[in-house]
């Protein structure tokens, strides 16, 4: 079987259907499961941009949802790693 496996993951209802089957494989002897999310800078200047039509400086709004996605991120990734 594997010993390591990569669970990318999207936090969206596919994903989580995909980790009942890592779950599989832990149980079946992989001893250790990657989990990976990446934030998509480019996403986030485009919402960035919008900022600027309403009159908020880009740049801070930018940091701000950079800020906003990791926190969401991590909190993610915190219920996976309990599962």
């Amino acid at each position: 079987m594997f010993s390591k496996v990569l669970y990318p993951t999207d936090f969206s209802e596919s994903s989580k259907k995909a980790m009942k089957y890592v779950k599989k494989l832990r149980e079946a002897g992989t001893k250790e499961v990657a989990v990976l999310y990446v934030i998509d800078e480019h996403e986030l200047s485009a919402m960035a941009e919008g900022c600027g039509w309403i009159g908020e400086d880009p740049n801070k709004c930018l940091k701000e949802l950079e800020r906003t996605q990791r926190e969401k991120a991590e909190k993610e990734l915190e219920k996976i790693r309990e599962e």
